[in-house]
């Protein structure tokens, strides 16, 4: 199921969390309905109801906690960070995500370490007062970890909000540069929507640094 939420393919998110809940609840499982708890957060978030996914997402993390139950929690921890951002509650993001890092790095775990340094970068400019430089540096940081991961797909969408930003700032040919060599690596999937933006982000990029050139 996280896949389908990476690629945005809302409607099988919605058929698979759908048989989840329903497992979890007829031989009750405590986990899995922590688990689909916050599933279902993430879902109400990306169809537009924000402050009851932000309620399943804190929910689900208490409850995962208490259990002990370590899966998804830091993809919980991302989404919901995040979207407390949004809702300009930045302080308690930051603090949400830098306790999730705080935590990996002690268990020596770094498989989740690109994602929660990606969700850090967001949280830097999301809302008001934007931080674009704190969030370069994340960005930048996801991109590096993710690299030594051989994890291509974090690499790109976190290289995609750092060319979002140059961008932003006129800096056409960085943000291409950035780009090209990370989407030349990929040889299948070319219809998801992150190589789709990239594609898009090239193009513009192309035209407007021969413009400006």
């Amino acid at each position: 199921m996280p896949f389908y939420f990476w690629i945005g393919h809302l409607g099988k998110v919605e058929q698979d969390l759908s048989k989840l809940e329903l497992v979890a609840d007829k031989y009750s499982l405590a986990p899995f309905r922590a688990v689909a708890v916050g599933l279902r957060g993430r879902h109400l978030l990306r169809i537009g109801q924000t402050m009851d996914g932000i309620h399943n997402l804190q929910d689900s993390l208490e409850k995962l906690r208490v259990l002990r139950y370590e899966m998804l929690v830091t993809d919980f921890v991302s989404e919901l960070a995040v979207s407390l951002a949004r809702q300009n509650e930045r302080a308690e993001a930051l603090a949400l995500i830098d306790d999730s890092i705080a935590t990996q790095l002690d268990l020596k775990r770094p498989l989740h370490l690109p994602a929660l340094f990606l969700a850090k970068g967001l949280a830097f400019v999301c809302g008001e007062s934007q931080q674009g430089d704190l969030a370069v540096e994340c960005f930048k940081k996801a991109m590096t970890l993710a690299g030594q991961q051989a994890a291509l797909s974090f690499e790109l969408r976190a290289g995609l909000e750092l060319a979002q930003l140059w961008i932003d700032r006129g800096q056409m040919r960085r943000a291409h540069d950035l780009i090209e060599p990370i989407y030349g690596r990929f040889t299948e999937g070319l219809a998801t929507p992150d190589l789709v933006l990239a594609r898009r982000i090239l193009e513009q990029t192309s035209v407007q640094a021969r413009q400006t050139g």
